[in-house]
């Protein structure tokens, strides 16, 4: 479950969709990383603080490691986040 004050990122929330939807091999950070257009290295980072928050897991075959989501992902809240417009800021 996630937090009364925190937030999902777009990030975040692209790669909760997209793990929710992938399958096999697509689950490995390289592949996630090429599909989703995100650096390898940032993509790394972000897999990182999820797994912290406990939203996904991790789990090796054949010595790759392959990357789910858990319960605790906030799915709901990621689409709701990829589904929002996006905003512009006003330059004066």
């Amino acid at each position: 479950m996630i937090k009364k004050n925190e937030i999902v990122k777009k990030s975040e929330a692209k790669i909760i969709v997209f793990l929710k939807n992938a399958t096999g091999h697509m689950k490995r950070a390289s592949n996630m990383s090429r599909k989703l257009s995100i650096d390898y290295i940032y993509l790394m980072k972000i897999l990182r603080e999820m797994y912290n928050k406990g939203w996904i897991a991790t789990f090796k075959l054949n010595n790759i490691t392959y990357f789910d989501t858990t319960k605790k992902a906030p799915v709901k809240e990621a689409i709701i986040r990829l589904t929002e417009p996006q905003t512009r800021l006003k330059i004066k």
